[in-house]
């Protein structure tokens, strides 16, 4: 039998060892460096306060069968927590903090009260006219030409620019495209329902404008996918149950380790270290970005590749007694500047089964690029939640605790992005023909999780 060593545990290594163990063809080893698998695909355990995930996450349905019914079958039909977009109801409904009030018509920034609306749609529209190209290869363009395009000059210098600085602290010039899709840029609420009906069937004014009522928004524009989440609350159940299913094909763990000393020869790795142990293999899948696989492999890097550096990712886990006030909202973005509140996740809308002994969970994502005094950001939180209404007076807050996050947020800028795709191409040109490389970033333009697992699926099938 072949052997394959899979460097890092996140979702994306666990179903690509799912694919190689299910072929029968090959000894999987995955090779873990913490004492948990998942990635950001975990949860804290606060014991009598139950568990609260490392921020919102699900799984969602990929489109290919043998993917999507690998993870269906993890659990029974009845511990899945199944959302959808078809019949009207949405998947995970988002709305923003914006124009100091809670938005929750859409994910996208509303401008029909602004008073300089009459401007902004007269801009649009001569933007829209203008431009008759399309803008290809979104993933090597700059959030900022990418906004000039969709909205036009006024709209962009004077709404978007000001809510990216916000929550990046950085000009969209300096950010990649890939940023605007992270964090609903694409479109912009200008009209009133009545006249969307008309205009989300033009393509180049309907793909760039939101509809004005998220929930009313048209069977047929809606993406019809799954999304899957364990019902008794929890996204580590996923990952347990994937451990349970891997062990059972005799998939061997190596945790808090890392793989060292890989051995090439003729454009191959031939043996890899791991615990000092060699092990000879067939297959090397590295799931653990482009930068860490390169020091693997003992690249010279030009030392001028300098990395802005991320953000830190701090998440404040909170025990609520009365229901947030945000509607059907699931997610909720905060783009007015003096906020500290970067997402709330709000799990009850999406779990049924996140209540605890009375208490509704929220957890609230903030991005730091110093250190963060923990008691201030927690006060300045609660404070914000009540500032925008989504705490009914007299709320009891039943617990609060602040995590600083081991991964970092992924800062998505002009000159990662670049650099990324330099080590990219050391690592190509190397040609290794047994190495698969798998996971963010590992081709150009590609970050999200479901594109990425789709991305692992076609590679790995490819080689099978």
């Amino acid at each position: 039998m072949k052997r394959v060593v899979i460097i890092g545990g996140g979702i994306s290594g666990l179903t690509t060892a799912y694919l190689l163990a299910n072929s029968g063809e090959y000894e999987v080893h995955i090779v873990e460096k913490t004492d948990r698998l998942g990635g950001l695909l975990k949860s804290f355990d606060y014991d009598e306060y139950g568990y609260f995930d490392y921020g919102a996450h699900n799984i969602l349905e990929t489109g290919i069968k043998d993917l999507d019914d690998f993870y269906l079958n993890l659990f029974d039909e009845n511990e899945w927590q199944v959302t959808t977009t078809i019949n009207g109801q949405l998947r995970a409904l988002t709305g923003l903090m914006y124009n100091k009030k809670l938005q929750e018509n859409s994910p996208f920034m509303d401008l029909r009260e602004n008073e300089k609306i009459s401007e902004y749609i007269g801009d649009f529209f001569q933007n829209l006219n203008l431009n008759n190209s399309e803008f290809e290869d979104l993933h090597k363009k700059d959030a900022y030409s990418y906004s000039l395009f969709l909205f036009g000059v006024k709209i962009t210098d004077e709404i978007i620019v000001p809510a990216i600085k916000k929550l990046y602290q950085k000009h969209p010039k300096d950010l990649n495209t890939m940023v605007l899709f992270l964090t609903q840029f694409t479109r912009i609420v200008l009209f009133e329902e009545h006249i969307m009906k008309e205009l989300v069937h033009c393509k180049n004014i309907g793909s760039r404008l939101s509809y004005t009522e998220q929930m009313n928004l048209p069977n047929e524009y809606l993406v019809h996918l799954r999304s899957l989440y364990p019902k008794s609350y929890g996204i580590y159940k996923v990952i347990d149950a994937i451990e349970k299913k891997l062990r059972d094909m005799n998939v061997i763990f190596h945790m808090n380790s890392t793989v060292t000393n890989l051995q090439v020869d003729f454009n191959k790795v031939e043996k890899v270290e791991i615990n000092g142990i060699n092990y000879k293999i067939d297959k090397i899948v590295s799931s653990i970005g482009v930068y860490p696989l390169s020091q693997m492999l003992n690249i010279n890097l030009d030392k001028s590749l300098k990395f802005d550096n991320h953000p830190k990712t701090v998440i404040t886990n909170i025990l609520i007694d009365k229901k947030l006030k945000c509607g059907e909202l699931s997610f909720i973005y905060s783009y007015d500047q003096g906020t500290s509140i970067f997402r709330v996740d709000n799990y009850i809308n999406y779990c049924e089964g996140a209540k605890r002994k009375g208490y509704y969970p929220i957890s609230v994502e903030t991005l730091h690029f110093e250190e963060p005094n923990k008691e201030k950001l927690e006060e300045k939180i609660i404070s914000e939640l009540f500032e925008y209404n989504m705490l009914e007076p007299h709320t009891q807050i039943m617990f609060i605790k602040t995590e600083v996050l081991e991964y970092g947020f992924p800062f998505l800028t002009q000159n990662n992005i670049e650099n990324t795709n330099i080590i990219r191409k050391e690592i190509k040109s190397l040609n290794l023909k047994n190495l698969v490389s798998i996971g963010i970033l590992s081709e150009e333009g590609l970050f999200f999780e479901s594109h990425v697992i789709k991305d692992a699926y076609l590679k790995i099938k490819e080689i099978l």
